[in-house]
């Protein structure tokens, strides 16, 4: 079975998190992903993950993901 990890950054403030106006609508958030597979696990109740900046989770991204997961590849 694949896992994936997928973390959302939002601003501190929930206040932050979304703005409206007349001409748009800003969602202020990002999420990232990383493939846990053969990720080792670093102690006991807590295992560090580091992930790129550059995997960000959006809607191209788990796509992607599901078409190389659908072909027998891996995330």
């Amino acid at each position: 079975m694949h896992k994936i990890l997928v973390v959302m950054l939002v601003p501190r403030s929930q206040d932050d998190w979304l703005r409206a106006s007349h001409d748009r609508l800003d969602l202020r958030h990002c999420c990232y992903w990383t493939n846990l597979a053969g990720h080792p696990i670093t102690g006991r109740r807590r295992t560090t993950v580091r992930i790129p900046t550059s995997r960000i989770f959006d809607d191209r991204a788990l796509c992607e993901i599901m078409t190389r997961v659908g072909t027998g590849g891996r995330p």
